[in-house]
């Protein structure tokens, strides 16, 4: 509108030879243009000063509310983190809800999830359903909201023949490594392992972290040095540093145990 009101003038200038009439247009121009470098510079610092700036998605989406999901949700949240764990089952979703967990209480991919399912901040999706069809509907549902490198889910049980399972394009990244299946994570937490979180330091680095005497250890997330959360998958080739806290899976065992089982755990 302004610049069509300024050629305006400046034709009806020029008409009346005024001089300068002829630097209206470009003159228009670059007000505006420096007004949208100004808007664009400063909108989201002003929009935080004000607290009306949407977060930045570093949260998680968890599918399934169970008492895998839970416990990860816990250590998370403790660590400063707000997972939303959704899940069908009323038992598994007031638990989440008992320890303080955000939770949505339905399908994860119904038309009532799409309306109330609020995702401000939210950037990756986590299937942790017992149900893997639940999880790789879930997958393809979510990818388009956060994009295909940021859906996750569980490996499927070893000996799975390929025309039960659906094609690893809809599936995302496996979560934490190739073998970790929810039985072997449900497993492994029954035989006594505990989700802890792991400080990093220049003495104790992540190679020792892994190889500890006596203990074998997964590790699930990173957090950097700007608390930035990092996801172990099948495709993640990440090297945490001095610094950066490690949310791992940890059993304690014998040390010919741990010999045996830490390397498959790096």
């Amino acid at each position: 509108m302004a610049a069509s009101v300024s050629a305006l003038f400046a034709d009806r200038l020029a008409s009346h030879h005024v001089a300068g009439g002829d630097q209206m247009v470009p003159l228009t121009f670059m007000i505006i243009i420096g007004t949208v470098a100004l808007q664009s510079l400063t909108a989201r610092p002003m929009a935080r000063l004000l607290k009306v700036a949407e977060p930045d998605p570093n949260e998680l989406l968890i599918i399934g509310a169970n008492p895998i999901a839970r416990a990860l949700g816990e250590i998370l949240l403790k660590n400063g983190f707000s997972p939303t764990l959704v899940d069908s089952d009323w038992d598994n979703i007031k638990a989440a809800r008992m320890v303080g967990l955000n939770t949505f209480y339905g399908h994860p991919v119904s038309k009532y999830a799409d309306q109330e399912l609020d995702l401000v901040g939210i950037g990756r999706m986590l299937g942790l359903s017992r149900h893997r069809e639940l999880n790789t509907v879930a997958a393809m549902r979510y990818r388009m909201e956060f994009g295909e490198q940021n859906i996750y889910t569980l490996a499927d049980p070893e000996g799975t023949k390929e025309k039960h399972t659906a094609a690893s394009r809809h599936k995302g990244q496996f979560l934490f490594a190739d073998d970790m299946t929810f039985a072997r994570l449900s497993a492994l937490v029954a035989q006594g392992a505990e989700f802890r979180t792991t400080k990093l330091t220049e003495e104790f680095s992540f190679d020792a972290y892994l190889h500890t005497p006596e203990r074998c250890v997964w590790p699930l997330f990173a957090m950097d040095t700007n608390n930035r959360l990092h996801i172990f998958s099948s495709h993640s080739q990440l090297l945490p540093q001095a610094g950066w806290s490690i949310i791992g899976l940890v059993k304690e065992a014998s040390i010919k145990e741990a010999q045996t089982n830490t390397g498959q755990a790096a």
